[in-house]
């Protein structure tokens, strides 16, 4: 089983470098001012939702065991894998669903970049639903296991889930911005050829067709490691707690 990056970097996410390199946002991620940036998006109504929350110290927590912790991690890992071999069908013609499957283009098509963009568009943003949704079901069955799973863990997923609804509304706001990157690259890659020789067009444009699905494929697993970024959290914080059994400490 292929095993994720379960981090992230400390210069930004693999995504927001992605979006980077493809030119939509040439901006470096800054940690600058990063508290104050944070409360700005929480808001004060977030900020009383979290002051709300029945959160306390946790003393002589007991952890989880390390059979728990390697069902709910093997458990990830088996959708996660599942979620990137749905990516990967979406591209091969080997997905049954008709809103999944990659759109069809031909020479003539390719060139007519209305009407191909909008179809390139449709096709991410029912693949970026579709993962959106997946990704939000494995968050909370993984953050419903280890809520059982120790105290201190519990409290954890008490703010994770908090934190999810006062966010849930700017992380969509962002994610709505990347179709507009389909159609950018697309753009791109017709302008690269849509002056080349007659006689040579048609392999120019079918490596140009190749060569954006490669970038619709990345863009969209970069986008599934953005969205299980605080999945990943909970597992390290399960893998965290379990290991303090082994080392024979038992405090959080």
């Amino acid at each position: 089983m292929t095993k994720p990056a379960l981090h992230a970097t400390r210069n930004g996410s693999r995504l927001s470098h992605h979006l980077a390199e493809l030119g939509f946002n040439s901006q470096v991620p800054s940690h600058k001012n990063f508290a104050e940036r944070v409360g700005q998006l929480i808001g004060l109504p977030g900020s009383l939702a979290l002051s709300a929350l029945p959160l306390k110290p946790v003393t002589n927590s007991s952890n989880p065991s390390s059979e728990k912790t390697q069902a709910i991690q093997a458990n990830f890992l088996q959708q996660h894998n599942e979620l990137i071999q749905f990516i990967g069908k979406c591209f091969d013609n080997s997905e049954t669903r008709r809103r999944f499957r990659l759109p069809e283009v031909d020479t003539d098509s390719f060139l007519d970049s209305k009407s191909t963009q909008v179809l390139y568009q449709r096709f991410y943003i029912a693949m970026q639903t579709e993962l959106a949704s997946k990704a939000y079901s494995l968050h909370s069955l993984v953050r419903d296991a280890a809520t059982d799973c120790s105290p201190a863990l519990k409290q954890l997923c008490t703010l994770d889930k908090a934190m999810q609804e006062i966010l849930s509304g700017q992380l969509r706001k962002a994610y709505s911005q990347i179709p507009a990157v389909v159609a950018q690259r697309y753009q791109h890659w017709q302008q690269q050829f849509s002056a080349v020789n007659s006689d040579e067009q048609n392999d120019a444009i079918s490596t140009a067709i190749e060569q954006f699905c490669q970038e619709l494929r990345q863009l969209l697993l970069t986008e599934l490691d953005a969205r299980l970024q605080t999945t990943y959290g909970l597992i390290e914080a399960l893998n965290q707690q379990a290991l303090q059994i082994t080392t024979g400490n038992d405090q959080p």
